[in-house]
C-alpha cells in the first residue's frame, strides 16, 4: 500500500508556520515537520517526501539479497550558454554583496576600478531571458 500524508497540525513559530505532517502506509506511520516558506514549498516537499517513501516498496524486488548495487554516475554538463549564465548570477551576487557590505557603509567607492569593471561586466553579459530567474 502506497504512502499518503496529512496534516496533523500546524504552529506559528519565529521563522513562519510549522507544519506537522503525517505519512503512513497503512502498516508504518511516522510524523515530520517542516516550515516552508510557502504553499507551494509546502506541497512540493510532500510530493518530494511522498515519491521517495513509495519508491522503497519495489526496492526489495529491485535489489535481491546479495546482489550487487553498480551505479555509474554520470557528470552533469552544462551548455555555454548554462555557464554563462551561472557567471552572470555568480558576478551579479558579488556586486550585490559589494554593494551591501562595502559601498554603503562608505568603504569603497562605486567608482572604484575593480567595482566598476565588475559593473560593466554584468552590464554586458546580461541577457533579457536573465529576468526569468530574478
Amino acid at each position: 500500500m502506497e504512502f499518503t500524508a496529512k496534516t496533523i497540525s500546524k504552529e506559528e513559530v519565529p521563522q513562519g508556520l510549522r507544519f506537522t505532517v503525517e505519512f503512513t502506509n497503512g502498516t508504518k506511520s511516522f510524523v515530520e515537520t517542516i516550515i516552508p516558506q510557502d504553499e507551494v514549498g509546502l506541497l512540493l516537499w510532500v510530493k518530494s517526501r511522498l515519491t521517495s517513501l513509495n519508491s522503497t516498496l519495489t526496492l526489495p524486488t529491485q535489489y535481491p539479497d546479495g546482489g550487487v548495487i553498480v551505479t555509474a554516475l554520470t557528470p552533469i554538463v552544462l551548455t555555454q550558454a548554462q555557464i554563462d549564465q551561472n557567471q552572470f548570477f555568480d558576478d551579479l551576487n558579488r556586486y550585490n554583496r559589494i554593494k551591501t557590505y562595502l559601498i554603503e557603509p562608505g568603504f569603497v567607492s562605486v567608482d572604484d576600478t575593480d567595482v566598476a569593471a565588475l559593473s560593466a561586466k554584468i552590464k554586458t553579459n546580461f541577457k533579457p531571458e536573465y529576468l526569468n530567474f530574478i
